[in-house]
């Protein structure tokens, strides 16, 4: 893709990960990240996203293109069909709707992680708006997503997915915890609404389970 824009001359948005964050400190810091280190341990998963970043600005830097990265959560909406990869969200939308067990790992198997998360129709929002404007805002990195908002625990999840499809699904506690897990990760809007004050967020977390 890189190559693609040096040989067309043309401007990238690269849709990045909040995995990229330093998870060891996730875990001593339980705040609304702004400024927060990228460096390991984060996941591979993490790791290969911060370096599709780098690779961005180096190349960026050399043949003279523009970029804009957007650092995501969890994103989620229609045509997700609850895959493991697409988030904890279509998963168990998609497990109570098929009445499926639900597994909780860690934390006594209380469901209490708490997460943002970004309906995938005020993404697209986002990206259009930073499209139109890209002459003016370029070469910066942004932190995006849900905020506080819509932001929810696995039980509270867990609640609405129930109210909503009139099912209850089997819970299944696991006392074992992920090394990449971390309790509580809310992004913070507040530098991208900065640059973009026209951008809202439209569908509220309820929005995202009915669609």
């Amino acid at each position: 893709i890189l190559e693609k824009c040096i040989h067309d001359k043309s401007q990238i948005i690269f849709i990045s990960s909040s995995r990229v964050y330093n998870i060891k400190q996730l875990f001593k810091k339980k705040i609304t990240l702004l400024n927060h280190s990228t460096s390991s341990p984060k996941s591979f998963y993490g790791f290969t996203k911060l370096a599709s970043e780098e690779i961005i600005k180096e190349l960026s830097y050399v043949y003279k293109f523009n970029y804009i990265i957007n650092r995501f959560g969890v994103v989620s909406g229609p045509f997700q069909f609850g895959k493991m990869n697409q988030g904890f969200v279509s998963l168990w939308v998609w497990r109570h709707i098929n009445k499926l067990p639900l597994t909780f790992f860690g934390y006594n198997g209380a469901g209490s992680q708490i997460r943002d998360v970004l309906h995938i129709n005020d993404l697209c929002s986002l990206i259009f708006i930073q499209i139109k404007k890209f002459e003016l805002i370029n070469n910066k990195v942004f932190l995006c997503g849900g905020g506080f908002a819509n932001k929810v625990s696995l039980t509270a999840l867990t609640d609405l997915c129930e109210q909503i499809s009139g099912n209850q699904c089997e819970k299944i506690k696991v006392q074992k915890k992920s090394d990449y897990d971390v309790p509580f990760f809310v992004a913070s809007n507040q530098i991208v609404k900065k640059y973009y004050p026209e951008w809202k967020i439209k569908k509220s977390l309820k929005n995202i389970i009915e669609d």
